[in-house]
């Protein structure tokens, strides 16, 4: 069988790398390096989709994409991105490159930021030099994913 390339998009590291696919196995190999249960395609652009988790938003998330410019619900997860012809549904190769696509993508991340406090601060007259997590804020990080070339 033939390959195409295409791009796996990892929200959680931030990350877009090239992969090759086997157009036939799509359904098999979104599941197997998306790490989807539910393969569901989401439309990137009119020439580009994205194999997701279509319950990525009901597990733990730990990154999610948005393309960038539109409005709506980000898609939580993995995702394989392939071109598509206009006048059918089969997978090819992108047409754009992959510094494109990763203009054009919106990864979020939740971030933990611990405060951390003296130990004299919280217990006056210790003499010991140490310190504890007084606080943690969670923030969301949105940056472009980052190419990570094999």
């Amino acid at each position: 069988m033939s390959t195409i390339a295409a791009y796996l998009l990892d929200p959680s590291a931030a990350t877009i790398r090239p992969v090759q696919i086997e157009p036939a196995t799509i359904f098999d190999t979104a599941r197997f390096l998306g790490g989807a249960d539910y393969p569901a395609l989401h439309q990137i652009d009119k020439r580009h989709t994205a194999y997701v988790d279509d319950d990525g938003l009901t597990k733990p998330v730990t990154g999610m994409f948005t393309v960038a410019g539109r409005e709506g619900t980000p898609v939580a997860g993995r995702a394989l991105i392939v071109g598509n012809e206009p006048e059918g549904d089969a997978a090819r190769s992108p047409f754009l490159t992959i510094e494109a696509v990763a203009r054009i993508l919106m990864v979020h991340r939740p971030i933990i930021i611990p405060r951390l406090v003296s130990m004299e601060q919280t217990h006056p007259g210790l003499k010991i030099l140490s310190t504890r997590v007084g606080t943690l804020t969670l923030e969301l990080q949105r940056v472009h994913p980052a190419i990570c070339k094999d």
